[in-house]
């Protein structure tokens, strides 16, 4: 009985430890919730402030997003400012840890 009382007590700290160990590690990656990409139109430009608002294509909703000095803003391959960017241009826009990463201005289809 000893025996067996000590083998479970052995098991259960490790399970423990093996529990806390990789719930401490999950938390130092990106989950799928922390990094996520919108599209939309451009509806507002605000080189003042900083901030660019859109209507996400999905829903119709205005989002307005404040862009940081870190951020990536690019057509095509060629890096421009915000100022650079127009109304009714198209934008995907990823967020990481709800922060905008990288503004991407897609070419408009011809019609």
């Amino acid at each position: 009985m000893k025996i067996s009382s000590k083998l479970f007590i052995s098991f259960l700290a490790v399970a423990m430890i093996g529990l806390f160990s990789s719930s401490a590690y999950s938390e130092e990656e990106p989950t799928s919730e922390e990094v996520k990409t919108v599209s939309g139109t451009v509806i507002a430009v605000d080189v003042e402030s900083n901030a660019l608002q859109i209507r996400e294509d999905e829903t119709s909703t205005k989002l307005t997003f404040v862009i940081e000095e870190s951020t990536v803003i690019k057509k095509g391959e060629e890096e421009i400012t915000l100022a650079d960017i127009r109304i009714d241009d198209l934008v995907d826009i990823e967020l990481e840890n709800s922060k905008v990463k990288t503004i991407t201005v897609k070419a408009k289809e011809s019609s």
